[in-house]
């Protein structure tokens, strides 16, 4: 993310993006089609995951899965550490 974001502003700067033609009438309307379809689609993803991690279940699995609580706790000291 960080990445697309930085070549963004990479792009900007270097004037690449002025070049780029705007959008006629039907493009616009297909991409808030696209835009309105992707953002239901994500809304249900995120709802769906919502649902199935919920605190009980999370507590669950890392009661059952010491191996890996260990893991994601030392990797996330390691990533706030770097």
């Amino acid at each position: 993310m960080f990445l697309c974001c930085f070549s963004a502003e990479a792009l900007k700067m270097t004037g690449i993006m002025d070049d780029i033609p705007s959008l006629s009438d039907e493009q616009s309307d297909l991409l808030t089609k696209v835009k309105g379809r992707v953002l239901r689609e994500t809304e249900g993803f995120r709802m769906q995951v919502r649902k199935s991690l919920t605190q009980e279940s999370v507590k669950a699995f890392f009661d059952k899965e010491r191996m890996c609580a260990l893991g994601v706790a030392g990797g996330a000291i390691a990533g706030s550490l770097l």
